[in-house]
């Protein structure tokens, strides 16, 4: 008996030994379905609608925009803090980039004018007015759109993240796009952390809506406010001449970039893409050998 009641024992032990080291089963939240996820896409449109209407009237008292959007909650502005909630949030009621982050207390939506930004946006303002977005939820990002924006008309707009790249996403039409960014680029013409967006999208505009004859201006403008000290930019002006299928000048491009550095792998790669493209295929070997070589 005594051996049978050890024997038990020992039994129970193996059991409970077995069932905690078992992790519990976690449930795996189903993806909203197409229905579910128009419903979420309307319900922050809606609360992106009530912010633009708090920061009004946070605008008219203070005579200035919120620190964060946090500084909203208050009767007098935005009094359901639900409302900075977005029903699409799985991260726990936070911005997606964590510069966007509220310090204060839950918010889903990145908030794009706190003071250490707002030499930049003011930037981007000039460029494109104001369709900028004042703020931005990414928590509905698919194959469609990644943000819903609420600009500084206080108008809620769908983008991609990059909204710089195809701007006219956020304006009413092509040409308002590039009647905005003409008058910008007037303004700035060599800024250049905008230009690398800037230039592009207005000549890729002025293709899609028929007006190629005004790339050539537009890649002249360009050329004229280059900065030797900004390689970046060479890529920039690669991006334009491509559409206007130049290839003779882009070669010339990277071969003097690869004169000032031998060694830059993706100008060695974009040579030889451009050496097989004008057919000289003995060069654009040579070139991948190079390339080859500097991965060894």
């Amino acid at each position: 008996m005594k051996a049978i009641l050890t024997l038990g024992i020992v039994l129970s032990l193996l059991i409970i030994s077995a069932s905690a080291q078992v992790p519990p089963i976690e449930l795996i939240e189903a993806p909203p379905t197409e229905e579910q996820r128009e419903e979420q896409i309307e319900i922050c449109t809606q609360n992106l609608i009530a912010i633009g209407k708090s920061i009004q009237a946070y605008l008219k008292v203070n005579g200035d925009f919120p620190e964060w959007l946090s500084d909203l909650y208050h009767p007098r502005y935005l009094p359901d803090p639900d409302i900075l909630i977005c029903p699409a949030d799985r991260v726990g009621g936070r911005a997606v980039f964590p510069r966007n982050i509220d310090p204060k207390m839950p918010v889903s939506y990145g908030y794009q004018f706190p003071s250490k930004h707002r030499e930049r946006v003011q930037e981007n303002r000039d460029m494109y007015g104001n369709v900028v977005p004042l703020v931005r939820c990414r928590h509905h990002g698919n194959e469609e759109f990644h943000c819903l924006n609420l600009n500084y008309a206080f108008n809620v707009k769908r983008s991609f993240s990059i909204w710089e790249a195809t701007p006219e996403d956020l304006y009413e039409s092509r040409e308002e796009a590039i009647a905005a960014i003409e008058a910008g680029l007037q303004q700035q013409p060599d800024n250049e952390r905008l230009s690398d967006h800037a230039y592009p999208a207005l000549a890729r505009l002025y293709i899609e809506t028929g007006k190629p004859e005004k790339v050539e201006g537009l890649v002249n403008l360009f050329k004229s406010n280059i900065s030797p000290n900004y390689p970046r930019h060479y890529l920039t002006l690669s991006t334009m001449l491509e559409m206007l299928e130049r290839n003779e000048d882009i070669l010339l491009l990277f071969m003097r970039l690869e004169k000032q550095d031998p060694n830059d792998r993706g100008v060695l790669r974009k040579l030889a893409e451009i050496h097989q493209e004008l057919g000289n295929t003995e060069l654009a070997g040579n070139t991948e050998k190079g390339l080859n070589l500097y991965r060894c």
